[in-house]
């Protein structure tokens, strides 16, 4: 399934303070993740191919070198 790319989490710090967070690429993958967990939902339910999973290491690898791409111009 696909993922949002950008994201905008909005809950409660440990005092009860409401908090907003604006996450992109694998962080906003990350918390989509957990939010599943809280729904749940696993991520095998939501598994369509074994062609697409990836390693963590890999996405990350590939989240810097966008970064980096986009830097350079």
């Amino acid at each position: 399934m696909a993922r949002y790319e950008t994201v905008v989490i909005k809950g409660r710090n440990r005092r009860g303070k409401e908090v907003r967070i604006k996450a992109e690429g694998f962080t906003a993958r990350a918390f989509q993740h957990e939010l599943d967990h809280l729904d749940g939902v696993l991520f095998t339910d939501r598994l369509t191919s074994l062609d697409t999973l990836q390693r963590v290491e890999d996405l990350q690898a590939e989240e810097q070198e966008e970064a980096v791409a986009a830097a350079s111009g």
